[in-house]
This record gives C-alpha cells, structure tokens and sequence, in this order.
C-alpha cells in the first residue's frame, strides 16, 4: 500500500470513531449502563450476534457474561483508544522519511 493511503487510513481510524466519545459521555453522564443493557436499547442486532457467539462453547459464554457487567462507557473508552492507537501507528508509518 502507497504511504499516502495508508496515512489516510490512518486518519480515518483516528478520527472516524469520535462519536464513541459521545456515547461514552452519555454513559456516564446522562445514564450510567451495563454494556449489555446500551447492546438491548441501542443496538438489538449485536445482542443477537452475541447471544448466538455465546451459545457456541463455554469460553464464550465466559468471556461474554464477563463484557456484559463492564460499563458501556469503559467499552467505548477502549475502543476509541484502540482505534486511534492504530490510527496514529499507521500514520507514523505512512510518513515518508527525509533519508538521502
């Protein structure tokens, strides 16, 4: 991949999950929540989606009943910081050096 378009991507996963902050904010602030309860209100697709990964074997199921009980906030948090630690590693990288 040419350097430009992987700095370009690099911005688009810095940038392109802002909103994450905004859901973060509301979590906290406006009504505090499990994941599990944001995943039930918010988004029935990905309750579903997880519910059948859940079913698959007892890792899973552990793994998942653990996620449930985290706050959403935190969630989003992560998520973000994730993100845009890969976002800025990749615009680092797609910088071209001044060697001569």
């Amino acid at each position: 991949m040419q350097p430009k378009y992987w700095t370009n991507l690099g911005y688009l996963f810095i940038w392109g999950d802002f909103y994450l902050v905004l859901f973060a904010i509301h979590a906290v602030f406006l009504s505090p929540m499990s994941f599990e309860l944001y995943l039930s209100n918010q988004l029935q697709a990905g309750l579903h989606l997880f519910g059948w990964l859940r079913s698959l074997n007892g890792v899973f199921d552990g793994l998942f009943g653990f996620l449930y009980t985290l706050p959403a906030a935190l969630m989003f948090v992560s998520r973000f910081t994730i993100s845009t630690a890969i976002g800025i590693w990749m615009v680092r990288k797609g910088r071209p050096t001044n060697a001569l």
